[in-house]
């Protein structure tokens, strides 16, 4: 539901954006390169202001065939629609749009007033092909940057202060995301990928968002690596819909959750350091059944802890011809609870450095209900206990 929210609430603003008071603007498609001087001359009042700033004060199309190029330490500033009640205005890119700071400062999309939502923001359409937004800042936007089928490329750009959203790719979209700092969107999902078309995704910190990263529908063919998801008020990365993504060397830390998988996504997690969240490390619902292996998690809680399964989920932290791997070791109140009534299999993960201490760490809701110092195992669960990962003990 919250995805389908999501998706149609994207779509009724656009709409909405179309009947935005000001003087709407389309360059004519004739193959032009456009500067923003340029529409200055041409499409006023909807962009007015010289350089170094310029003001957006209507909706603004760049149609296919055409190109806006935008060079370093300009700034566009979208003004509020003078009907409040309307939506803010779009720089829609039907076309190309070439935006890269060349040394002397960088490209600027904001809004005035400064406020979240007080214009739509950066829209790619699937005409559009090899638009490049490169040390660029995008600010105070509905959705900061969205694209439907197309392939921009975002590098080394900070998208802050959204309101529904910092970079929406949807439809198959094959945007090319690198050294991009998505911040204090609060109450957005910072990157929202729906059945994206991309198979690398790389070296981008998500930080002190609504939800840091969001996966729907996520092919297997896409790998989510060395990316930092911190400090965002409910998920760092958060797997929904029929997700089979690699998840390879990240961090997720101080989030309410670290991850959280859920419908039927079934992602494979390897080497990811999980901690210091404060409700779960990961926590894992409905039909969703992971793949977790040679991860850290640690030091998560105290709400539900390390790793936390409810509903049918049927997660795999190991098996005895491959082993686990995982350090699952300090969650608060467990290290794993189980409050599904599926056996969960967890062959060779180490953890602690208590031998005696190992089965008090791990809570299973029907095995250990009423039984108060929660000692019984997560449902059919056989352990592995070991000080390195060189010496693998059978642990009942």
């Amino acid at each position: 539901m919250r995805r389908l929210l999501g998706v149609g609430l994207f779509s009724v603003i656009l709409l909405a954006a179309r009947f935005a008071s000001g003087a709407d603007f389309e360059t004519p498609g004739t193959g032009q390169t456009y500067t923003l001087t340029d529409l200055v001359s041409i499409s006023s009042p909807t962009v007015t202001g010289s350089s170094p700033t310029f003001y957006l004060e209507g909706n603004l199309t760049i149609a296919s065939g055409d190109a806006l190029e935008i060079i370093s330490n300009e700034t566009l500033v979208a003004l509020a629609p003078s009907e409040p009640t309307l939506p803010g205005y779009y720089v829609k890119i039907a076309g190309q749009l070439q935006a890269q700071d060349t040394a002397q400062g960088p490209v600027i999309f904001t809004a005035n007033p400064e406020t979240p939502g007080t214009w739509h923001g950066l829209v790619f359409s699937p005409t559009s092909t090899s638009s490049l937004i490169d040390y660029c800042e995008v600010k105070y936007a509905t959705i900061g940057i969205s694209c439907y089928g197309c392939d921009p490329t975002i590098t080394n750009s900070t998208i802050s202060h959204c309101q529904y959203g910092a970079i929406y790719a949807y439809g198959q979209a094959r945007p090319f995301l690198q050294y991009n700092t998505i911040t204090n969107n609060s109450e957005a999902i910072g990157l929202f990928l729906s059945d994206p078309d991309i198979s690398d995704l790389s070296d981008n910190t998500l930080t002190n968002n609504g939800t840091g990263l969001m996966l729907l529908d996520a092919p297997s063919t896409l790998t989510l690596s060395e990316t930092s998801l911190t400090g965002n008020a409910w998920a760092g990365l958060y797997c929904t819909g029929n997700t089979h993504s690699t998840i390879n060397a990240n961090t997720m830390s101080a989030n309410d959750h670290g991850v959280i998988i859920r419908r039927s996504a079934a992602p494979g997690l390897y080497y990811n350091t999980i901690q210091n969240n404060t409700n779960a490390g990961i926590a894992i619902t409905d039909d969703a059944n992971p793949l977790c292996r040679s991860n850290t998690i640690e030091n998560n809680g105290p709400g539900c802890g390390g790793v936390t399964t409810f509903r049918s989920a049927l997660p795999d932290f190991g098996t005895p011809s491959d082993l686990g791997r995982n350090l699952i070791k300090n969650n608060n109140p467990y290290d794993f609870a189980n409050y599904s009534p599926n056996e969960i299999f967890a062959y060779g993960n180490t953890w602690t450095t208590n031998y005696f201490w190992a089965d008090t760490r791990i809570y299973d809701d029907e095995e250990d209900e009423g039984d108060a110092d929660g000692s019984g195992f997560v449902s059919g669960m056989v352990l592995f206990y070991s000080t390195d990962a060189s010496n693998w003990q059978l642990y009942y």
